[in-house]
């Protein structure tokens, strides 16, 4: 029995056949398996000087793993791939947000239209029988019945917004018993989130206590819509002109109510604009003349 080679190769193919005539059948002499031991035993001293990682290489070259290189290659494979199906998600769904966005811009500003006109198709005014004009009765006895729009500039708005209060039938009551109540409907736009404005409905019940200060009372309403741009109010008189304000309380408009108002809403973002627009013919309305029409 020849001893093992110096190359670490010819170690391990060495060191297999000797395993392989250690469990090869047949009855041997002991002192041929002793030999035989001894010299896996001598192999196993060659190849630990020479490396054990050489012989490791040879012994499972037929399980070959993967390399650093062979792994950062699949990763920048996986990474490319999953980039390029975000990507055309992304290109897919943007058109999609954007649609459903502008949807629902368009629809608020549907509903603030329509919310706007059935308050003022139910407007309450004090007639002229009982009505006494501002100059003739004291400056504490307001009229909780006035109607009153006046442009107002809030923030860094570079145009004013108007900000209409009057008394309507169409108070929103949560209590039943309470159904049908007068209340005092505010439209104002406040500062929302991210630099944009929003359209507030104000509605305080118990027009008759005068307890309840509606002009001072700070605390805001329910947004109508977002992302307001405009809300510009027009009035006609009955005589056909039209105002940019109005005061039920003053002189300057004969203590009248306005005929018809005009209203116009904007909405949207930098890129796109929705615009609302429409008259309202009030039902009812009080003329210097004295007569009710």
């Amino acid at each position: 029995m020849t001893g093992p080679k110096k190359n670490t190769a010819c170690h391990c193919l060495y060191l297999k056949d000797l395993y392989r005539l250690s469990l090869a059948p047949g009855k041997r002499p002991e002192k041929w398996r002793k030999g035989v031991a001894k010299e896996i035993g001598a192999v196993f001293r060659t190849v630990r000087c020479n490396g054990w990682h050489r012989f490791r290489r040879v012994a499972d070259a037929g399980s070959k793993g993967f390399t650093l290189v062979e792994m950062l290659l699949a990763l920048t494979l996986f990474a490319l791939v999953v980039s390029m199906l975000y990507t055309g998600f992304n290109t897919v769904m943007t058109p999609v947000n954007t649609f459903k966005s502008g949807r629902d811009g368009h629809e608020a500003g549907l509903n603030a239209m329509r919310r706007i006109k059935w308050d003022l198709l139910s407007v309450c005014l004090t007639r002229n029988a009982v009505y006494i004009p501002a100059n003739r009765r004291p400056a504490q006895d307001v009229d909780r019945f006035r109607f009153v729009c006046r442009p107002q500039t809030i923030g860094q708005s570079q145009h004013p917004f108007s900000r209409l209060r009057f008394a309507s039938f169409e108070h929103l009551e949560f209590n039943r018993e309470r159904d049908g109540a007068i209340g005092i409907i505010i439209y104002q736009v406040q500062p929302g989130s991210n630099d944009t404005w929003v359209l507030q409905r104000r509605d305080l019940a118990s027009v008759l206590h005068r307890s309840q200060d509606e002009e001072t009372d700070a605390e805001p309403g329910p947004v109508l819509c977002d992302r307001v741009k405009a809300f510009e109010l027009k009035f006609m008189d009955h005589q056909g002109n039209v105002h940019n304000e109005w005061d039920s309380e003053s002189p300057d408009f004969k203590f009248e109510t306005p005929a018809a108002v005009t209203i116009r809403l904007e909405t949207g973002d930098s890129q796109t604009s929705y615009v609302f627009e429409t008259t309202v013919r009030l039902p009812v309305a009080r003329k210097h003349s004295g007569t009710e029409k």
